[in-house]
């Protein structure tokens, strides 16, 4: 249903899925869920996700940092069509390996890309790939998580940073556990730990490796033997 990327660790939606609508409607309606029973996922989204649900559409600022092609394209001081030969055709290679063409522009294989019409180039590219591509997908995704969300103020609230935050937490760039945050008769073992093993304690203990909102200090936790006749 999705692809994953890697090296941005992001999810994103695949266009070429044989998934039915309602797979995508069901992951929406989890996403809303999340909020109201403040739980934390760990399914990782780029912004333009949460963008898109707050109603705004993807533009080539939520693909800058991804492709940064893009940019370098834009900003290229000599002759685009004869330097780049690249044209309003775009190829995609899809998860299932099959090379699949695109016209951005009418006969678009026909059109090249030019110092004057490359700003359109990179709005049609991003139009293409952040919307178009993915409409039915998206659309069934944004249904389900408006069905849980849709009598709530989120979207006049909210900014999609902060709906980020709430279905993802924060991301820890240094697990600091707290120890009023926490019984354990292993105090001194947990301090022990590196950065790593608290993270993957957190990973472990919790679901996810980011911080609840409020940070980790909202976390209580005991850890208490298996019963009264058990040493675990």
């Amino acid at each position: 249903m999705f692809t994953y990327d890697e090296h941005t660790r992001l999810f994103w939606f695949n266009s070429s899925s044989f998934e039915n609508e309602g797979q995508y409607t069901l992951i929406g309606i989890v996403l809303g869920l999340a909020i109201y029973n403040n739980c934390i996922l760990d399914v990782h989204f780029p912004m333009v996700v949460y963008r898109k649900l707050m109603g705004k559409k993807g533009t080539f600022r939520d693909l800058a940092d991804a492709n940064p092609s893009l940019k370098e394209l834009l900003e290229y001081e000599g002759n685009v069509e004869e330097d780049m030969m690249i044209t309003f055709q775009i190829s995609q290679t899809d998860p299932f390996g099959n090379r699949l063409m695109y016209d951005l522009r009418e006969n678009g294989d026909r059109i090249p890309v030019t110092n004057d019409n490359r700003k359109e180039f990179v709005a049609l590219y991003s139009e293409y790939m952040l919307n178009k591509s993915v409409e039915k997908q998206f659309k069934a995704f944004r249904r389900g998580f408006h069905m849980v969300t849709n009598e709530s103020p989120l979207k006049y609230l909210f900014r999609p940073e902060e709906i980020e935050l709430l279905i993802c937490g924060s991301r820890v760039r240094s697990v600091n556990i707290h120890q009023n945050s926490f019984s354990l008769e292993f105090w001194e073992t947990l301090h022990s730990f590196s950065e790593e093993q608290k993270r993957l304690f957190l990973q472990f203990t919790t679901g996810t490796d980011r911080a609840p909102v409020g940070g980790l200090g909202k976390l209580k936790m005991i850890i208490a033997k298996n019963g009264p006749d058990t040493d675990r």
